[in-house]
């Protein structure tokens, strides 16, 4: 299923263009993960619920990460966002955060930053995050134990390098 949803992202989320990354960086494709059908929605709740660790909190870094655990149909009774601004939003929880175990998501790591600063965010208030997972890792940031993400650069350079109707 990881193969097909793969195809799919690369298919509804990728825009081609000439864009300013929120990094500074100039790219001509950006990866739009709003754009994502409702089927391809379904199928990412899925694939990223398996990334979740077991008794840990979902929280999604503002915009992507946020839309993936609140807005793509990720359906748990228990998640939170991060602002950029540090400002966290949690639905109910029961019982206090101080000690929470947390995964953070998001959909595009370029540079790494947006993680260091949530997970500084969220260690002020006592939630020690545990695990990331993000859809598209556009950096040289490797895969590790605690850093997974289902799109790499490499599949989207190969994606685009494929001719038109070759998907």
């Amino acid at each position: 299923m990881e193969n097909e949803l793969k195809t799919l992202l690369l298919q509804e989320c990728i825009i081609l263009g000439d864009f300013t990354l929120h990094s500074g960086d100039h790219s001509d494709w950006k990866f739009i993960i709003e754009n994502m059908s409702d089927l391809t929605k379904r199928k990412l709740e899925r694939c990223i619920a398996q990334h979740i660790e077991a008794q840990t909190l979902p929280i999604g870094i503002e915009s992507g990460g946020a839309y993936i655990v609140r807005e793509a149909g990720y359906r748990i009774y228990r998640y939170g966002t991060i602002s950029k601004d540090g400002i966290l939003s949690l639905t109910a929880i029961g019982g206090g955060i101080h000690g929470q175990w947390a995964t953070l998501v998001d959909d595009v790591v370029t540079t790494g930053t947006s993680l260091t600063v949530a997970t500084q965010q969220l260690r002020n208030y006592g939630i020690h995050v545990v695990h990331t997972v993000c859809v598209l890792n556009r950096s040289t940031v490797p895969n590790s134990r605690h850093f997974q993400s289902l799109l790499t650069i490499s599949d989207v350079e190969n994606y685009l390098r494929k001719p038109p109707n070759d998907s």
